[in-house]
This record gives C-alpha cells, structure tokens and sequence, in this order.
C-alpha cells in the first residue's frame, strides 16, 4: 500500500489508521517488520506529532530520538568519545553506535509492548545510524506497529532526507 506521495498529511493520517487495524497485513507487505515510515514536510514534523497525539492518543507512545542520543552522549561521555578518537582513529564511533542502537532498540521494544510506538526526531541520527539499521534489529521484537515520523519524502522507493539532502531505500517498511 505505498501511498502516493502526493497526499496531504489527513489522508495520511487516514492510510495510517487504516493500516494500525489490520497490523497482520504489514507484516506480510514488509517481509515481517511491522514498520511504518509516514512521510512529512521537515517544517511540518511537530505539528505531526502533535496530529499524530490527537488521533491516536491512547494507543500510542513516543519516542524523541534526540532525547535518546543526548542521554547516549551523557552516559558515555564526551570525554570517552575523544579518547576513543585518539586510541581507535576512524573506528573510534563504533561502540558509541553501538549504545546508541541498543538505546533506541531497548526504547522501542519496552514501549512495542503495550501500544504502538512512534519515533520521531529520527533526523539527528543522520550520518549516525541507518533507519534500516534500526528496522532490522528490532523486527522481530516488535508486539505492535512501529510508525516512524520521517522528515522528508517518498519519490518511487526511496526516502529523500529533508526532501533532497539525502536519499535511502527501505525495503522492510510500508512507506505513507
């Protein structure tokens, strides 16, 4: 069901709650991730959120992905990561990533056990981690529907990042 891309955000609301009453029919269409990325304008993501609150308030919780990464970077330190540079070089970000991947994972998977789960502020992991790095590892623990707040657009199956700044392609998500 890749929705026209252009739709406004009703009618993907619409597509969206559509979609949460049948989550059997996500998992066959995304080989099995129950992952929904819904598209919106970059200027547009808080008032999503807010429409997204509104619509779905009870069934829903949310996930900020820059709350996550700010509290990846107080736990690990600015000062580990520094000397992480100086003794490791250009691997040194690898087991910041990793925590910061375990950290999202862990959030999502905690909160997939009661209601579906929306991340949104996904784009300060840019140049980080990969959405499909985060679709794959919690495919399988997913209880309900992950709906990711994408900022940027679909052109045919790929994602442009902040409508340009970046383009990836998601196979194992149903994209609205």
């Amino acid at each position: 069901m890749r929705s026209d891309p252009d739709i406004t955000f009703k009618e993907k609301i619409g597509l969206l709650n559509d979609l949460l009453k049948r989550p059997d029919e996500i998992k066959g269409r995304t080989e099995g991730s129950k992952v929904i990325i819904l598209t919106v304008a970059p200027k547009e993501e808080t008032h999503a959120i807010e429409e997204l609150n509104k619509t779905f308030e009870d069934r829903s919780a949310y996930i900020d992905a820059s709350e996550i990464l700010l509290k990846v970077v107080d736990e690990y330190g600015l000062e580990n990561l520094k000397d992480d540079r100086n003794f490791y070089g250009k691997d040194y970000k690898e087991s910041f990533l990793r925590l910061l991947l375990d950290s999202i994972n862990k959030e999502i998977t905690e909160k997939s056990s009661e209601k579906y789960v929306v991340i949104h502020r996904i784009g300060i992991l840019n140049g980080l981690i990969r959405l499909n790095q985060i679709i794959e590892s919690i495919t399988e623990t997913l209880k309900f529907p992950l709906i990711v707040v994408y900022p940027g657009n679909r052109k045919n199956d790929s994602l442009n990042f902040l409508n340009n700044r970046h383009i990836t392609s998601i196979y194992r998500a149903e994209i609205i």
